[in-house]
């Protein structure tokens, strides 16, 4: 597994998350904490589903060979 195709997609998620969660929380008053955990979860979740599908390639291409 490689970790170089994973951290730039889960840093600009985070990014792009945290932006909308700030554009929300102007909105209305969100716990910090909740929206915090919510960003954990979910930047978590796709970074496993990153290396899922890299994982998935790297053997895909290892037994083309």
């Amino acid at each position: 597994m490689t970790t170089q195709h994973v951290l730039p997609t889960t840093v600009s998620i985070a990014i792009t998350m945290r932006a909308s969660v700030r554009i929300q929380s102007q909105r209305m008053a969100v716990p910090k904490r909740v929206t915090a955990m919510a960003i954990l979860q979910l930047v978590s979740y796709t970074a496993w589903m990153e290396v899922a599908v890299v994982s998935i390639r790297e053997s895909n291409n290892s037994w083309v060979r």
